[in-house]
């Protein structure tokens, strides 16, 4: 059984990697394939999400609702990797993530083919132009998420924020979305320090 479920897996994520792949080949525009990436990243994430069996209570979904049609810039928590999938099966966002993410073999293979925008924690020379592309971003109709902290968490506090990439919302004077996810069962059993 637990063959066929780690074949499951390989499939979705040979799926993704192959839609992926004709995305990059197929669209010239870049506003129009970063579009197209995002779709691709939130129907996957929707597929992992039942095939993961994970659970979402949404509350305050009115809110998400009424930006439909708008770009905006969501700012979440963030503990794992499963955060992507559960804020991407709801939206087709656009994630902000580190240059050292982007560096991963595998992980970066998977960033960049959704469509994701880089920030260098270590350089910040690079901000000013970061800051920049991540505000046209959201002027052409992308909804950025932005992990505040930096980085992942085990949830049970609050990190201090990068503030600086909070410029992104006032350069296009657009909706902030805060998101908060807490996870609350593990394998049908409560969360806690063991699992």
């Amino acid at each position: 059984m637990k063959i066929l479920y780690l074949l499951r897996h390989l499939f979705l994520v040979a799926e993704y990697f192959v839609r992926a792949w004709s995305i990059s080949i197929l669209y010239r525009d870049p506003i129009r394939r970063r579009h197209i990436m995002a779709r691709n990243v939130s129907r996957s994430a929707k597929r992992f999400q039942k095939a993961l069996n994970i659970e979402l209570k949404l509350f305050g979904i009115e809110r998400l609702q009424a930006l439909k049609d708008k770009g905006y810039l969501m700012v979440a928590n963030h503990s794992s990797y499963t955060d992507i999938i559960v804020l991407a099966a709801l939206e087709e966002l656009v994630f902000i993530t580190s240059v050292e993410m982007g560096n991963n073999p595998f992980l970066g293979a998977i960033t960049r083919m959704g469509g994701s925008l880089y920030t260098d924690r270590k350089n910040p020379m690079s901000l000013k132009e970061e800051i920049r592309k991540f505000s046209d971003t959201i002027a052409n109709g992308f909804k950025v998420v932005l992990f505040p902290e930096g980085t992942s968490t085990d949830g049970r506090d609050i990190r201090e924020f990068r503030r600086s990439l909070f410029q992104i919302a006032l350069n296009e004077n657009c909706p902030i979305l805060p998101v908060c996810i807490k996870y609350t069962h593990w394998d049908g059993l409560p969360l806690n320090d063991s699992n």
